[in-house]
């Protein structure tokens, strides 16, 4: 029964760990390329890009 237990909060543990961090993150780089084809920018114009998770809001700020 522990076993059980303990297995159903490992899987909760890591299918919030992926959804939350690499899913999202690829989410937002994929909105941000939406964006710039949209403002008619490519990305040769943007000198750098950093990716930052925002904890206060939720999701990434490019």
């Amino acid at each position: 029964m522990k076993f059980k237990i303990l297995l159903l909060i490992s899987i909760a543990f890591f299918s919030y760990a992926i959804y939350f961090y690499p899913v999202q993150k690829y989410f937002a780089e994929k909105n941000l390329e939406e964006y710039m084809i949209i403002q008619g920018t490519s990305s040769a114009v943007i000198q750098s890009k950093e990716i930052l998770k925002d904890y206060k809001i939720g999701g990434y700020t490019i």
